[in-house]
């Protein structure tokens, strides 16, 4: 009624408590879209959105905050999502009128780079190890 997900409890930190590994969690805290902006060509009406595709197990604890420090309050360990390619990531092309993925390039880790659309047809991010990537917009193949 009001937009809010529905909670399973078996994955619920809040509902199994304080000291209990909860397993399988999935997205992780990353969410599958972070903070990374994605980029909208009018020429193919495409977004073009970095991905995470990662999971977690998450042990909540106690902890008081201390200023300037690091203040999660977990123990968190993220993987691949069960059932993915084994990596940890997805540069992707969403038709948003079809609600659908158009093309998807796998990536070993989360796509954390923005995204740039060009009138040329040419898409750009970035990887995690450091490249920089040029793919066709309409198909996805890497051009460089």
């Amino acid at each position: 009624t009001f937009g809010r997900p529905l909670v399973v409890d078996k994955y619920s930190t809040e509902h199994n408590g304080e000291d209990v590994n909860t397993t399988g969690v999935c997205p992780a805290a990353l969410g599958t879209k972070d903070q990374q902006p994605a980029s909208f060509s009018p020429e193919t009406g495409l977004f073009y959105v970095p991905t995470n595709h990662v999971c977690m197990d998450y042990e909540p604890f106690r902890v008081s905050y201390t200023p300037g420090q690091p203040y999660v309050g977990a123990t968190l360990s993220m993987f691949p999502a069960p059932g993915s390619h084994g990596g940890m990531g997805n540069f992707i092309a969403w038709d948003a009128r079809k609600g659908k993925i158009v093309w998807s390039n796998k990536e070993q880790f989360s796509v954390w780079s923005g995204a740039l659309a060009t009138a040329g047809g040419v898409v750009f991010y970035g990887t995690l190890e450091g490249y920089l990537k040029a793919v066709d917009a309409k198909t996805g193949k890497e051009l460089y």
